[in-house]
């Protein structure tokens, strides 16, 4: 849900941190307003950094307004929730679910494709919506989902690209924001960070699933192709989304989208190195017990993780010594830090 692209950290109180909320939480709400309420909870990283990227390359001042996010009770902050990219963010988010949906209904059998027919078809009015305000931006619709809709086809043939269906798509979403903003020249480096990270995700999928693809015996790229071709590829995406976003030219918020390549490459280091499995997700009351709750801050550092915010610092006797005040950190507080 989160996505490939990683939160600022550490520090909660950072400006940056402030300015990745007011994109995060300013999708959110875009979502929320354009696709209806439950739309809020396709709000991602990725799709973040989509909006974030528009509005730095845009020579306008972006209008922010006050608003809360998640929490009613919350003071108002200041959020991005009209500019164009961001709500171009929100349509790609929402069409993204449909094109989801129908592939699990092609590749799952008994309740889970059912659960996803049934959801692709509830979607149809918002989906129609998203579409309808892509179109009116020029945006190649069409195009990409051809394009999406080849993925299932090089699968069933094994073809030897098989990255390629969602690094076009990526590449069309990411470099239309230089028509949105107006500059043009952006387009072509736009396009590469698109690709690239389009590659990145899919092999990120892949290196995720093999062991529950092996269990169904689904395809999977990473095991049909092969380890070291598969750790080429990655390593030449990553090489390609790190050197062009950090030429990419921008007009504000440079050091933040440079801390965002640094957090998710620490992120991901394992998966980029591809030196071993992905580990096994753990029991959540298993991993709490066994975390320190006084180390919190990364956790709760990305906004609206409420799953993996300061909540495990909670005892039934109360908070453990070092443990969190707050499991809201789109309200202001600090919920690691104490201010």
């Amino acid at each position: 849900m989160f996505g490939f692209t990683s939160a600022p950290c550490p520090s909660c109180l950072a400006t940056g941190h402030v300015v990745w909320r007011s994109a995060f939480c300013g999708l959110s709400c875009s979502l929320a307003r354009d696709f209806g309420p439950p739309a809020r909870l396709l709000v991602n990283r990725d799709a973040t950094l989509l909006g974030l990227l528009g509005i730095a390359i845009d020579p306008r001042e972006t209008p922010t307004r006050e608003k809360t996010c998640c929490n009613p009770l919350a003071r108002p902050y200041a959020i991005h929730d009209s500019h164009p990219a961001i709500r171009h963010a929100a349509a790609v988010s929402m069409c993204g679910l449909l094109a989801k949906l129908d592939d699990d209904a092609r590749d799952e059998c008994g309740w889970r494709g059912w659960i996803s027919r049934l959801g692709s078809r509830c979607l149809d009015s918002p989906a129609g919506q998203a579409v309808q305000w892509l179109n009116s931006s020029c945006f190649p619709t069409a195009e990409v989902v051809t394009a999406l809709d080849r993925q299932a086809r090089l699968e069933a043939e094994c073809g030897e690209f098989p990255e390629t269906p969602t690094a076009t798509a990526f590449s069309r979403i990411f470099g239309h924001l230089a028509t949105i903003t107006g500059q043009p020249s952006t387009a072509a480096s736009l396009a590469r960070i698109g690709s690239s990270l389009g590659s990145l995700i899919y092999w990120k999928d892949a290196w995720d699933d093999q062991q529950a693809d092996a269990k169904r015996q689904r395809y999977n790229a990473l095991t049909t192709l092969g380890r070291p071709t598969a750790a080429a590829r990655i390593s030449a995406a990553w090489e390609e989304f790190s050197t062009t976003l950090n030429a990419l030219p921008v007009r504000r918020h440079g050091d933040l989208i440079k801390t965002l390549l640094r957090a998710t490459q620490r992120d991901h280091g394992q998966f980029l190195a591809m030196d071993s499995d992905p580990p096994e997700k753990p029991l959540r009351k298993r991993r709490r017990k066994s975390e320190d709750p006084s180390s919190c801050c990364e956790a709760c550092c990305s906004p609206c993780d409420f799953l993996e915010c300061c909540c495990r610092g909670f005892t039934r006797t109360g908070w453990k010594t070092g443990g969190c005040c707050d499991c809201n950190p789109c309200d202001g507080d600090c919920c690691c830090c104490g201010n």
